[in-house]
């Protein structure tokens, strides 16, 4: 097997008329990973919100408000982390798959917008493939704390990282073990 590699797209803009706050950041990441584990050990960690404060950078809690009810429809609470600053989040579960994907959308939170999917497919060689879309809007005070490009790059290592995490758990190794090598940085365009 060849080195693993993170195929990424990012995306960056500050929105005209489609944006919910005047001057808000528009952060989009789409990043792809092959993982030498089959789907339903990876949608094991992917699937089981609780997990992901484990594999993810910057995700300090996350769980449904009704304790092991994870559907479509189904109520969360994120708590993140990005540029030193810690940001709350009610959102919905828009996407319930098991063994196959799983997404959300904030309802609610210090985010002017915030949604996630991930979604595990097979790879044809026993292994998955994971997709992660990231789109998060964020409040206008941001970009007067940071450049576009220093929060563009916080988001972005952080996905990159947790791609990487989750392959490692997956893989069953420990966190770090398998390290970057093939690793594709992500593009800026926008």
């Amino acid at each position: 097997m060849g080195p693993q590699r993170i195929g990424a797209n990012l995306n960056t803009r500050v929105p005209e008329t489609d944006s919910l706050l005047e001057n808000a950041l528009v952060v989009t990441l789409d990043k792809e990973i092959r993982i030498q584990a089959p789907p339903d050990r990876v949608f094991a960690w992917v699937g089981t919100l609780v997990r992901h404060p484990r594999w993810m950078p910057g995700t300090l809690a996350a769980y449904p408000t009704v304790p092991g009810d994870l559907r479509r429809g189904s109520r969360l609470h994120l708590t993140l982390e990005a540029l030193g600053l810690r940001f709350e989040s009610e959102a919905e579960t828009l996407l319930w798959e098991p063994g196959r994907a799983f997404g959300w959308r904030q309802r609610v939170g210090d985010l002017a917008r915030h949604e996630a999917r991930f979604e595990v497919t097979p790879d044809g060689s026993g292994g998955s493939r994971v997709r992660a879309r990231i789109d998060v809007e964020l409040p206008f005070v941001l970009p007067r704390l940071a450049t576009e490009a220093e929060i563009a790059a916080e988001l972005s290592g952080k996905l990159d990282r947790g791609l990487l995490n989750l392959r490692d758990l997956a893989e069953g190794r420990p966190i770090g073990a398998g390290g970057v090598a093939g690793l594709r940085w992500a593009r800026v365009s926008g």
